[in-house]
């Protein structure tokens, strides 16, 4: 769904990705080698081969919290902020779908208008609708 809007990036040993306060403008996926995080100068996390990082800026519009920096060489494959919220977006409406088509099936809850079947699905995990969904059809 992504790999035409991802791209690869290069890094030397010792190069900072970005720095605290920056703003966030991309999302990282580790292809290979180590990079730190670094929160007013103490290391709180490595990230490693397939982990995922720079969410929390693009989400929230923020500051970047931390500064990352390269312990090792580093290949990433990195996400342009637009693209990785508008997919955001889209998994979050998906999701509402399936919860709504969820709720339709309770009888009593059927009686909501779209509005209140909205703001309950909303609120409602989907961990806690699957086992309900499967016990009636007694697949268990």
């Amino acid at each position: 769904m992504i790999l035409k809007d991802l791209f690869e990036f290069s890094m030397e040993k010792g190069r900072v990705l970005f720095q605290e306060n920056d703003d966030g403008k991309y999302f990282y996926i580790v292809k290979s080698g180590i990079l730190e995080l670094l929160i007013k100068g103490e290391r709180k996390k490595l990230f490693k081969e397939w982990d995922c990082f720079g969410e929390l800026a693009l989400l929230q519009k923020c500051k970047r919290t931390g500064t990352v920096k390269c312990v090792t060489e580093v290949e990433l494959f990195v996400l342009d902020g637009h693209v990785f919220r508008d997919l955001v977006k889209s998994i979050n409406q998906n999701k509402l779908k399936d919860k709504l088509f969820f709720i339709d099936m309770i009888p009593m809850i059927r009686s909501l208008d779209n509005i209140q079947k909205t703001n309950l699905a909303r609120l409602i995990n989907l961990v806690f609708i699957f086992p309900l969904y499967f016990f009636n059809l007694k697949i268990f």
